[in-house]
C-alpha cells in the first residue's frame, strides 16, 4: 500500500521533468495495490496547480481538466484518508526533529504515512531524505 505525496501525482497530471516516472508508477501502482492520499493532499494539489498557473508553467485552460482527472482518481481511485489532530501531532513532533530538515507540510504527509502503515511515494529528494533519517518507510522516484 502506498501513500502518495502531491508531487508524484501533479508530476503525473501535468507536463514536467518528473511527468513519465510519476505516471508510469502512478497508473502501475493503481492497478497493483492500494494507493492512498489524504485530505491535506487536496488542498496541496489545488495550490500547486494554482501556483503553475500563476507562474507561467501552465495555461490556465487545463485547469478544470486537471482537477477534474484528480477528482476522478480521489472519487474512485484513492483511497482517502481524513486528516485528524493525532496526524498534527505526530507531525509537530517529526518536524521539531533537528537531524532533519523537513517542512511542515511535508511533516504532515510523513505522519499520516507513519500512522497509516503505508510506504510514501514522492519525487521530493529532501522528504525522502528526512524519512529515511526518521525511519519511515519512502520511495523517491
Amino acid at each position: 500500500m502506498f501513500y502518495l505525496d502531491t508531487s508524484v501525482i501533479v508530476a503525473a497530471l501535468v507536463n514536467e521533468e518528473a511527468s513519465e516516472r510519476a505516471s508510469a508508477f502512478l497508473w502501475e501502482s493503481v492497478n497493483t495495490t492500494r494507493v492512498v492520499v489524504s485530505d491535506w493532499t487536496l488542498t496541496e494539489f489545488s495550490s500547486a496547480i494554482a501556483l503553475k498557473i500563476r507562474t507561467g508553467q501552465l495555461n490556465s485552460d487545463y485547469q478544470a481538466e486537471i482537477q477534474n482527472v484528480f477528482d476522478g482518481l480521489v472519487m474512485e481511485t484513492f483511497e482517502l484518508i481524513p486528516v485528524e489532530r493525532r496526524h498534527f501531532l505526530l507531525a509537530a513532533k517529526l518536524a521539531a526533529q533537528r537531524n532533519v530538515n523537513l517542512r511542515a507540510s511535508d511533516a504532515l504527509h510523513l505522519a499520516i504515512s507513519e500512522e497509516t502503515r503505508t510506504e510514501l511515494v514522492t519525487l521530493d529528494r529532501r522528504m525522502a531524505e528526512a524519512s529515511a533519517a526518521l525511519e519511515i518507510a519512502a520511495r523517491l522516484i
